[in-house]
């Protein structure tokens, strides 16, 4: 780990400024595109795992550069959405509410409109997400995100000693099942990425690897339910699992800027 009081000392032209008490940390004068040794990819790794949240802002990447930087931090996991693929660059999912001449979509367009963790549905969820803003909206369009792990921090030992016992089902296709507010015109998964799914059992609460912190691993918009619990009581859970992390204490909003 790397001892961030001799962080100036180490990388002097770099800053890294706080965007809430909450969590995000903007990291400053580092050009992604540009030859990253170790010691920075330690620092990056680091200061995401302690604020949950890194913005690199006025980057110059395009497709290929994002996907050589995000291979720079681990392997990367393809989306099962493959008609949103980058042509060139299957790594990369296409995010966009424009059309086509002939009316077919640019990319996904009502990805993420509801409450939800990338890719839970899958055995090993990925580290992280990494989204790239080419155009933005005058108004409108922020990203919010929730501190999961302070929303487990702050919940009395009794009721973490109860979550810590628990086990939930998530799936892709939770979106679809009216337990969420996912727009209801969303492409369904055609027949051979059903094939390629399979529901996936996670513990409510996750250990992460790396800072052995304790977080939040349900959501609304792929948990199903949890395992082994009837219908009402998987409602009751659930519920009160949501209302506690979706207190405004927990979430911070994301202003997007191009690049």
């Amino acid at each position: 780990m790397i001892n961030f009081n001799n962080l100036c000392e180490l990388l002097p032209l770099i800053k890294i400024n706080k965007l809430s008490h909450n969590m995000g940390a903007e990291i400053c004068n580092i050009d992604l595109t540009k030859l990253i040794d170790s010691s920075v990819l330690d620092m990056i790794k680091n200061i995401f795992f302690s604020n949950h949240l890194l913005v690199f802002r006025n980057q110059s990447l395009d497709a290929k550069k994002l996907v050589h930087f995000s291979r720079l931090l681990g392997d990367l996991d393809i989306h099962i959405k493959n008609e949103f693929h980058h042509n060139d660059f299957p790594e990369v999912l296409i995010l966009s509410n424009k059309k086509k001449q002939d009316g077919s979509p640019v990319g996904f367009e009502d990805a993420g409109r509801y409450w939800h963790t990338d890719m839970s549905y899958t055995k090993t969820p990925p580290m992280a997400s990494i989204l790239l803003a080419l155009e933005v909206p005058d108004y409108g369009g922020d990203t919010l995100f929730c501190n999961m792990e302070k929303a487990y921090s702050d919940l009395e030992n009794k009721e973490k000693e109860f979550l810590l016992t628990l086990k939930a089902i998530h799936s892709y296709e939770a979106s679809f099942l009216g337990l969420t507010s996912a727009n209801k015109n969303r492409t369904a998964l055609t027949n051979e990425q059903k094939k390629r799914l399979n529901k996936v059992i996670h513990p409510v609460i996750r250990t992460h690897k790396e800072t052995n912190n304790r977080s939040i691993y349900v959501n609304p918009g792929f948990t199903e339910k949890i395992e082994g619990k009837s219908k009402n009581e998987n409602k009751k859970i659930l519920e009160r699992i949501f209302d506690h992390c979706l207190d405004n204490k927990y979430i911070f909003r994301y202003k997007w800027k191009k690049n």
